[in-house]
């Protein structure tokens, strides 16, 4: 098993004994396998490391963090508002994953940390620890990649278990919304668990009846960001019976058109 470290792979590079080509305008996708954050390792240009599923390595101007926000921003709507009520619903206080159904980009470090190794959860076979690391062995079985983790290895086993349901919970909202559209089903979800196995922290939840049907959640997103609208509203144009005649039409016009609503 061949098995990848960024120290090692930052001085590989440092003495041109690995060269991967800079990649201007890369973006992250299904095919990101692993992306290590270079920030103040003594690199002069690249920022990220990248190992893509199609390109092999690749070096990134940009950040970790700032790949991160290009990917949300590339999205067709505001992810974020149905990634903070998956981390609600589960009862998870840390946000450590980026969930999008068919992949997830994991860090054992806090996203909001900001220089931040993200790996592929959807690449991963099985977890461990390895040399003071947290060690991802991929689908094959015949790549380890490594990863720094902040405390203790068992939390951040944890909080990859916690990943896991966060990912399979936003996947299971998606192909609820595309079956209600009559698309084509999506990957199986058996190769789902294959692929991401330990989902029991989601598969408490729906036992208990904790997590929300794919239109309770977008009730709930809507209606939190119609609040936030409201609350905008009221402070900067000092209109609070306004904003309430407001919020009177918005559920009168809900109760009228319930169907596109």
């Amino acid at each position: 098993m061949r098995v990848y470290d960024k120290k090692q792979l930052v001085k590989l590079i440092s003495e041109e004994k690995q060269c991967p080509k800079m990649a201007q305008n890369y973006r992250l996708s299904p095919a990101t396998i692993v992306a290590y954050d270079l920030t103040g390792l003594g690199l002069d240009g690249p920022k990220s490391l990248i190992l893509d599923q199609e390109q092999g390595f690749l070096l990134s101007p940009a950040s970790t963090s700032s790949l991160l926000r290009q990917l949300l921003a590339s999205c067709p709507f505001d992810l974020w508002p149905l990634e903070h009520l998956a981390y609600d619903k589960l009862g998870l206080r840390d946000q450590h994953v980026l969930s999008l159904g068919h992949y997830a980009l994991f860090s054992p470090k806090a996203l909001k940390s900001g220089r931040v190794d993200l790996i592929a959860l959807q690449q991963v076979r099985s977890i461990r620890e390895l040399d003071g690391q947290m060690a991802f062995v991929d689908q094959s079985g015949c790549r380890c990649f490594l990863l720094e983790y902040p405390r203790t290895f068992a939390r951040a086993r944890k909080a990859a278990r916690e990943a896991i349901a966060h990912n399979a919970l936003i996947g299971s909202w998606l192909h609820q919304t595309e079956e209600f559209f009559g698309c084509r089903a999506c990957i199986d979800q058996r190769q789902s668990k294959r692929q991401l196995a330990e989902r029991s922290l989601l598969d408490q939840q729906l036992k208990t009846g904790k997590c929300l049907a794919v239109k309770e959640a977008a009730d709930q997103v809507r209606q939190t960001c119609w609040e936030d609208y409201l609350h905008l509203v009221g402070d900067e144009l000092w209109l609070d019976e306004q904003v309430g005649d407001l919020d009177y039409f918005w559920r009168e016009n809900r109760k009228k058109h319930q169907w596109h609503c």
